[in-house]
């Protein structure tokens, strides 16, 4: 009975989180979500349902590849348990899917690797998939996919470091996985995880005398590698047609230093990223939190005189290194380099932060609960996480990156002054049921934090279903030809379709954000637009790419389509640019 106990927990919390995204039919409809992944599922699932691999689209950049580009994860095998669902259904189930399986990953990490007891495994656990790095990323299907294998490749690399004969062909096939869910930028980062966290563990042994320096660094190689090699051979059908698009792909040499430095981590909005927000809605590749409490533990585990915590301190220091990009004048360097130069958002590296204080808040929670703590370790905490707080102070000099208000108010300080005040009574006195209501605290303190989260700010499902008029006109006019015609919306999107003062009645009960989103749907779905054509089957010119699409010729062509001095259209977004005066 009590091995159910793990999969009940975790099943739990991942329903409690997203209780509105599981109990309820409002969908996410907005950004990425909205106008890029629901109009790529409805047209892989599409084909699918068909019997047929969705090779090609006619609908979006006057046709397109669609097995070729890997960000519709169409060979992802989890994705094809919700062909036959609507998209807003099948990437809800997804969310709740790969939450949970990213929590239970980090649980059974903390548990094998660091040898930690259950409860504060359930902390680690719970911090990595249900804190704000990944809840902030729940938008991005192919890349919340993605980032739910990292705890388990950290698992799996670490077992094939004493058992690689057993372990490697298991890592690899968690990297085929990951390649195969589409975001291959969070192959990248897991890699250069990986490769740290072997590195440390090479060290460490040196220094333990446990094993010869050369053959244990020779070791982690051959597994690194030879799991990237036989994960390379089990995604080959998503990996060949992949690179022989990316030679026509606008992104087929790199970008150069400053377009990969794109939306690094703003350091005025690194407090509000990395604390929880009551009252505004940060950028979400800024968001990293792990809780006042969990911060608190993090830092108790690495005051902690424990060698396990190197390994998740340097991911942590190197998460942070990277993710500031344009701010850390090393990265300029590094953004040049094979690899770096592939993708933009340095920002992402947080993922490392993410996982490694969670991991180190297991670890400060488990020395915690067997020590007394010194006042000396309550001071540093408390300083370190007023200086975090304070920093937030600057948050108004980026305010456009806020939706909402940009420097804390009172609710946000007063539940971080709870928080902090409840950790350090917690660590002066101690008692067996104390001991016992920390992960509820932390779970708690989460909780609370994820009410104003994106993912919360849900709208009714007739922002997907339900056509406009603009659309039931083209579909009428396409039903009489044989070939249809391709549209081209030039709006900036800058009008009001007519209805707002309707749907704002009939949405009174959703929230103010919600009420945005499904208003800007409509709007969208007004002008078809950027990947809209792939649901109602209008075939654009225009469309909205971020990956390997649309190809370099498409570029040269809209190009002449553009006033001059204006920027070429290479990532879609045609009738952006044509709309500006």
């Amino acid at each position: 009975m009590r091995r159910f106990i793990f999969p009940a927990v975790v099943i739990s919390l991942t329903l409690l989180f997203f209780w509105k995204l599981a109990f309820t039919d409002l969908i996410l409809a907005r950004g990425d979500t909205y106008y890029f992944f629901y109009p790529l599922w409805a047209a892989r699932d599409q084909a699918f349902r068909a019997g047929e691999l969705p090779l090609w689209t006619n609908n979006v950049f006057m046709g397109a590849p669609l097995l070729s580009d890997p960000q519709p994860g169409t060979l992802y095998p989890p994705n094809w348990l919700t062909m036959m669902l609507a998209p807003p259904d099948a990437i809800r189930i997804s969310i709740l899917l790969h939450v949970a399986w990213a929590t239970a990953g980090a649980m059974l990490l903390a548990r094998r690797v660091l040898r930690l007891d259950v409860l504060p495994a359930l902390i680690a656990g719970a911090i990595f998939g249900l804190g704000g790095y990944l809840g902030s990323h729940v938008e991005q299907i192919n890349q919340l996919q993605g980032l739910a294998w990292l705890p388990w490749a950290l698992l799996v690399f670490a077992l094939a470091l004493d058992r690689p004969g057993r372990y490697t062909p298991l890592l690899a096939v968690i990297f085929a996985l990951q390649v195969l869910s589409g975001h291959t930028q969070t192959v990248f980062i897991t890699g250069v995880g990986l490769g740290l966290y072997g590195l440390v563990d090479t060290i460490q042994h040196r220094a333990q005398r446990a094993a010869p320096l050369l053959r244990r660094f020779l070791k982690f190689g051959v597994i690194l590698i030879g799991a990237v090699l036989l994960a390379a051979i089990l995604a080959i059908a998503q990996l060949y047609p992949t690179l022989e698009l990316t030679g026509l792909s606008n992104r087929g040499g790199g970008f150069n230093p400053q377009q990969a430095m794109a939306f690094s981590w703003n350091p005025f909005l690194a407090g509000r990223g990395l604390l929880p927000g009551y009252d505004a809605q940060v950028f979400g590749e800024y968001v990293a939190y792990v809780g006042v409490v969990g911060l608190a533990l993090a830092l108790y585990g690495i005051l902690a005189g424990d060698n396990r915590k190197w390994r998740w301190l340097i991911l942590i220091v190197i998460g942070i290194f990277f993710a500031f990009g344009l701010y850390n004048p090393l990265y300029w360097t590094l953004a040049g380099l094979p690899g770096f130069n592939l993708f933009r958002v340095p920002a992402r590296w947080l993922v490392l932060f993410a996982i490694g204080a969670a991991m180190l808040a297991g670890l400060g929670a488990q020395t915690l609960m067997q020590t007394r703590s010194r006042w000396r370790d309550l001071i540093v905490i408390s300083g370190v996480i007023g200086m975090i707080a304070a920093s937030t102070l600057l948050a108004d000099r980026a305010a456009n990156e806020v939706d909402g208000a940009a420097v804390p108010g009172i609710l946000t300080w007063g539940l971080w002054g709870a928080a902090l005040v409840l950790f350090i009574g917690f660590m002066r006195w101690r008692s067996s049921l104390v001991v016992k209501l920390l992960p509820v605290i932390v779970i708690g303190e989460l909780f609370l934090a994820s009410l104003t989260m994106p993912y919360n700010d849900l709208a009714a499902p007739e922002a997907y279903h339900d056509a406009r008029m603009s659309i039931h006109q083209l579909q009428a006019y396409c039903d009489d030809k044989s070939l249809c015609d391709r549209v081209l919306s030039i709006s900036g999107g800058f009008f009001d379709p007519g209805d707002k003062a309707a749907m704002t009645t009939r949405y009174a009960n959703l929230t103010e954000r919600a009420n945005r989103h499904a208003f800007t749907a409509a709007k969208m779905k007004e002008l078809v637009a950027p990947n809209l054509p792939l649901v109602w089957d209008v075939p654009s010119v225009d469309g909205a790419g971020g990956g390997i699409i649309p190809t370099s010729y498409y570029t040269q062509f809209t190009s002449l389509m553009l006033p001059e001095g204006l920027p070429r259209s290479i990532d879609g977004r045609l009738r952006e640019f044509l709309a500006l005066p």
